[in-house]
């Protein structure tokens, strides 16, 4: 659940305690807009994930303009179980957002639009891993040219994540 799905039954509750009876319509209606809201963030985000999965820079632009004030560095609901062997493929994808997924790709054009409306290289997924973490294990013709930009904007080759795997046991 998202901070903002966390509001919007926040919200709700209060309007039992809180709402005179006269004005729950209009709250209502507010509740329900931001319920919209969340589901058409949720479903460009899944969106954005797609083209930068794919390699689509073009589309992934796109999208960015589109969406102004998307939440860039939102990372994917996965759980990944603690309990589970640390080399579990689950637990290593869970909390990827869109520069881990571009990073996998080696879309260094994707992670170039990225950065450019402000996703943040230093985010980690559940595993600790960063995207110079997946852009370094990544077998596409681009990842070089990512590895370089994550290391240039700021990622060192020396970050290790919570399996105390550097970004060279990734290459």
């Amino acid at each position: 659940l998202t901070l903002r799905g966390e509001v919007v039954q926040m919200l709700r509750r209060m309007k039992r305690t809180y709402i005179a009876p006269e004005f729950r319509s209009a709250f209502d209606d507010y509740v329900k807009e931001l319920e919209d809201d969340i589901e058409l963030d949720d479903e460009a985000m899944g969106d954005i994930w797609a083209a930068a999965r794919n390699d689509q820079a073009d589309v992934l632009e796109s999208l960015l303009k589109e969406r102004g004030g998307i939440r860039i560095n939102e990372q994917d609901d996965v759980e990944g179980d603690s309990d589970v062997d640390e080399d579990d493929e689950e637990r290593y994808d869970a909390g990827k957002n869109a520069l881990h997924y571009a990073a996998s790709a080696g879309s260094f054009e994707c992670i170039q639009v990225l950065m450019d409306v402000g996703a943040s290289v230093h985010i980690t997924t559940k595993s600790g891993s960063t995207a110079l973490h997946f852009a370094a294990g990544s077998p596409n013709i681009g990842a070089k040219q990512c590895v370089e930009m994550l290391v240039d904007a700021g990622l060192s080759l020396g970050t290790k994540s919570d399996q105390d795997w550097t970004v060279l046991h990734f290459a």
